[in-house]
């Protein structure tokens, strides 16, 4: 992660911003009460948000945990902050926190083509373990593929 960066738990100042960066980056992005919803139970859906040295948020992640699982319901970052660790920075804060959580294993969902996604989900072990059709929609009508991926925590 870029040493001007710095990876915490969303607070409800934050809710504004993480739901313009999601309508940025998804065709139905999240509205402000879901992420304040999110952001009120921590326990259960922590918000991890990547700040730049203005607080700015360039990136975040959002997981769910239930009992013994976990799922990863959304990583975003800024499109002007890709390829620089960012995303790798924020999978290894939500491993941090589940690693001291009951969660044994780590679920998601991607975007078949999103390949820079499933590149980054390959490196931390994530393995593939279906597909759903015409799961998200897209602009236009469009339908597209997911893929349904785990990882077991160790």
């Amino acid at each position: 992660m870029p040493q001007t960066l710095h990876i915490e738990l969303a607070s409800d100042k934050h809710a504004h911003a993480l739901a313009k960066l999601h309508a940025g980056a998804f065709y139905r992005g999240w509205s402000v009460d879901e992420f304040a919803c999110f952001i009120n139970d921590p326990a259960r859906t922590p918000v991890f948000v990547s700040l730049d040295k203005n607080q700015k948020i360039v990136g975040f992640a959002v997981i769910r945990k239930v009992v013994d699982e976990a799922e990863l319901l959304s990583i975003v970052v800024e499109e002007k902050n890709r390829s620089k660790g960012i995303a790798s920075s924020l999978m290894k804060a939500i491993f941090a926190d589940l690693f001291i959580s009951s969660a044994q294993k780590i679920f998601l969902e991607v975007e078949e083509k999103n390949h820079s996604a499933v590149k980054l989900y390959n490196k931390f072990g994530f393995k593939i373990i279906g597909n759903r059709q015409a799961y998200y929609e897209k602009s236009q009508g469009e339908k597209a593929n997911a893929l349904v991926m785990v990882l077991t925590l160790d």
